[in-house]
């Protein structure tokens, strides 16, 4: 949140331009963050999964950088723009933008994004799922004992990524082990014991209605970008580069959460302390790798790599979201510190990818 007040800061004090390139430059640049911004609201408005809010905004952002490339003027980049998000976000009504859904709009999606699989792969777990009575197996949990969210996710092909497994977390510890009763017994220490501590971990859970997760990363991201003023083209290509690796990454962090289905908290807090209860609800899929952290660690990594001055804050606010995650009591330590790791892999293999020049040029 310091950053955005930072960035926003930094956008107000800056001089108007003069030089009529520079005026251009600066067209495109708040073309380019008003379509994000669009984005944003619809991630508000409709609220679906991570995954298919990192999706849709990685398309929304290689569709933009696709326009900038190509040479398309503004006016077709903005019609374009138009048929493609009510195909991202079908739920979504903004007068003027987004009235109807064009069924005809996805065949603008790039082509790896048409044959990725993820319109197969199913929101929820069936009913049908058999339950586990071991003790450390996720199972739905209060307070919606909703189904496991996005189960398929880890099938979905990545953009970058050579498979889902690539970067998948290593195995947590026995329940059983000491290893475990450790992570417990910090997890039981980070629990917050006064009403500012749990508003932070509260504030930092990145509500839905604001966009979530993915829209807090593309808005802190278009905002920190904006005000280093650089070229129009670094700025559409930074975004997408953001938006594909957001978009890996929560194919790597789901792929993890169903290979391991590590329980939540709440379910050993219910057996050993009925009366506690998380700050925030506890999400619908298992536990490990925290996803919050997975993104925290991969959009860090990105902005870090395009913003070296802001390495270190932004690296900073990663870590403050794991911890927050642990605060709010519907993670362990370790989902949130293998999270970041999994991320920052995810983040680098997207930034020293060759493909990813080539692939963004392309499109």
């Amino acid at each position: 949140m310091n950053h955005e007040r930072r960035a926003f800061g930094l956008l107000m004090a800056s001089p108007g331009l003069e030089q009529p390139w520079a005026r251009r430059a600066e067209v495109q640049r708040a073309a380019i963050a008003y379509w994000i911004a669009i984005g944003e609201q619809c991630l508000a408005r409709t609220q679906p999964s991570p995954p298919r809010a990192a999706r849709s905004m990685a398309v929304l952002a290689t569709a933009l950088h696709d326009g900038l490339v190509h040479g398309l003027g503004a006016t077709e980049i903005d019609a374009r723009i138009r048929r493609l998000l009510p195909a991202m976000f079908p739920l979504a009504v903004a007068p003027g933008i987004i009235e109807s859904v064009d069924t005809a709009a996805d065949g603008l999606l790039p082509a790896s994004f048409r044959a990725d699989g993820a319109a197969h792969a199913p929101p929820r777990e069936s009913l049908s799922v058999e339950e586990s009575g071991a003790a450390d197996v996720w199972q739905p949990t209060p307070h919606l004992f909703a189904v496991g969210e996005e189960p398929g996710w880890g099938r979905v092909r990545p953009q970058i990524l050579p498979h889902a497994s690539s970067c998948r977390a290593p195995a947590p510890p026995a329940w059983s082990s000491a290893a475990c009763a450790h992570i417990r017994t910090a997890f039981l220490h980070a629990q917050p014991t006064s009403a500012r501590q749990r508003a932070t971990a509260w504030r930092w859970n990145l509500a839905a209605r604001t966009g979530g997760v993915i829209g807090y990363w593309f808005r802190l991201g278009r905002i920190l970008l904006g005000s280093a003023r650089c070229s129009a083209g670094m700025f559409a290509q930074s975004l997408a580069t953001l938006g594909i690796a957001l978009h890996d990454a929560c194919i790597a962090c789901w792929e993890s959460k169903y290979h391991y289905r590590w329980l939540r908290p709440i379910q050993w807090m219910q057996r050993t302390t009925p009366s506690w209860w998380p700050v925030i609800t506890t999400p619908a899929h298992p536990a490990y790798p925290s996803a919050h952290a997975v993104l925290a660690g991969a959009a860090s990594a990105v902005l870090g790599a395009a913003l070296p001055s802001a390495q270190h804050d932004l690296a900073r606010a990663a870590k403050h979201i794991a911890a927050a995650r642990v605060a709010a009591g519907v993670h362990w330590p370790i989902d949130g510190a293998a999270g970041l790791v999994m991320g920052q892999q995810v983040a680098a293999l997207v930034l020293a990818d060759r493909r990813m020049a080539r692939t963004l040029e392309a499109r």
